[in-house]
């Protein structure tokens, strides 16, 4: 596959973020196994938990047939809890990855109390009440949203650089983000979720 030419300064338009805030953070200890409880698979090999010196990360993944829906929590040096976690999963996505994350976050607010946020930089997001329904019916005026609804199959499910290359690649830019650049969600974006 041919790389595209041109890319984005900044990363966040190929995906949907969500931000989920523990309300008591959870130790680091815990953190696999609870997530492998709600479905989650621990991505080993990864980014290592932080040091006293250092930044850590644990990835985790849910893939299949309804798509992938990836998680991350990053720690600052010599955090020893996990205050939160991000979810996101690429907007070339079948519609389908939406149910399973949901599935996921509701499955982890049963074991934990959470806070779900839409990550989009704004300082005065609402909190998302987890309904289906109701966050479908809102979507359709989100255009990243809306270009997941569209998608029944589903054209990639990789999120990040997969994502970006496959939009220019195919030279969908227009019909993804409706002009000749996306529109970042946020500039901090890039540093909570490193692209592979």
């Amino acid at each position: 596959m041919k790389r595209c030419k041109k890319k984005p300064k900044t990363m966040g338009a190929e995906s949907y973020l969500m931000e989920v805030k523990f309300k008591h953070p959870i130790p680091q200890a815990e953190l696999i196994s609870m997530l492998e409880s709600c479905g989650a698979t621990y991505m080993a090999g990864g980014p290592s938990p932080s040091s006293s010196t250092g930044w850590g990360s644990y990835r985790f993944e849910i893939r299949s047939e309804l798509g992938l829906t990836e998680l991350r929590a990053d720690l600052a040096p010599g955090e020893r809890e996990v205050p939160r976690l991000f979810l996101r999963f690429s907007i070339l996505s079948p519609r389908t990855v939406i149910g399973q994350s949901f599935a996921f976050l509701r499955e982890l607010r049963a074991k934990r109390a959470v806070a779900v946020y839409p990550a989009t930089g704004a300082e005065d997001e609402a909190e998302l009440e987890l309904d289906e329904e109701r966050f479908l019916l809102s979507a359709k005026q989100d255009r990243v949203l809306a270009t997941i609804l569209g998608n029944e199959q589903g054209l990639i499910i990789e999120g990040g650089e997969t994502t970006i290359h496959y939009i220019y690649d195919n030279e969908l830019v227009s019909q993804v983000w409706g002009s000749t650049s996306p529109r970042t969600k946020q500039k901090w974006w890039q540093k909570l979720w490193r692209s592979q």
